[in-house]
């Protein structure tokens, strides 16, 4: 028998679905096949809440330490492509800094002003896509303010943001990564090593509170704040 048939669900599943609206795709999947090799996704998708803490727990039989791992092949190792001790090592320098609190106390009237600025922006105009005119600048200013840079950069943020992320994208297809993504991290991490030597941001920037007496390189920790630029603006 093969493993395609052992997954029949999983073996229909297209690219197309998941684009459009993968939410009862995922429900059948939890109910009647929970763990399912996905042709149209190169991989297995595990589904079921059980099964996923599993997978993550294991770090033995699950491993992210991979170098097919598409995110490291555009940023470099980090705390999201390692295991054990390592994910330990590259975490930590980022674990106290970005406490609900210590960010609550460093962002909350910041945050709660930009959005103000925002919403002022968009009235008048009777409609807007609030996911490119407000949660996407939104996210990408606070991360922005995080990592030390400046306000008047949200935009080109957005832009490294949007590179990095066709890159990933792309390699997760089975694709070469677009040199486009590969100039986006290298001026990323330029300008974060502005920040890092220069200890910006003082008590504001949460990247230089991280890489301030950390055993990570330079480089690791700019490979981590990449992981964090992705995560918060992308969940967001």
């Amino acid at each position: 028998m093969s493993r395609q048939s052992q997954s029949p669900l999983g073996a229909s599943i297209t690219l197309a679905e998941l684009e459009d609206d993968p939410h009862p795709v995922l429900a059948a999947l939890r109910e009647r096949e929970p763990v399912s090799l996905v042709p149209a996704l190169g991989g297995w998708l595990v589904t079921r809440y059980d099964l996923a803490l599993h997978v993550m727990r294991d770090t033995a039989a699950f491993t992210v330490d991979d170098p097919r791992f598409s995110t490291s092949r555009v940023v470099g190792p980090s705390m999201l492509s390692l295991d054990g001790d390592e994910h330990v090592r590259h975490r930590e320098p980022f674990g106290a800094p970005f406490r609900p609190v210590a960010v609550r106390e460093r962002f909350a009237q910041l945050l709660a002003g930009y959005a103000e600025h925002l919403l002022d922006g968009l009235e008048g105009s009777g409609r807007a896509e609030l996911r490119r005119s407000f949660a996407g600048p939104l996210a990408a200013f606070a991360m922005t303010r995080a990592l030390g840079l400046e306000p008047d950069e949200v935009a080109t943020v957005l832009e490294w943001y949007d590179a990095i992320v066709a890159a990933v994208t792309e390699i997760t297809a089975g694709h070469p990564a677009p040199q486009t993504g590969t100039d986006a991290f290298r001026r990323l991490r330029e300008r974060l090593m502005e920040v890092i030597d220069a200890g910006a941001g003082g008590a504001s920037s949460l990247l230089a509170a991280a890489a301030a007496g950390s055993e990570l390189t330079p480089d690791q920790i700019v490979s981590n704040a990449g992981v964090l630029l992705f995560g918060g603006i992308e969940t967001t």
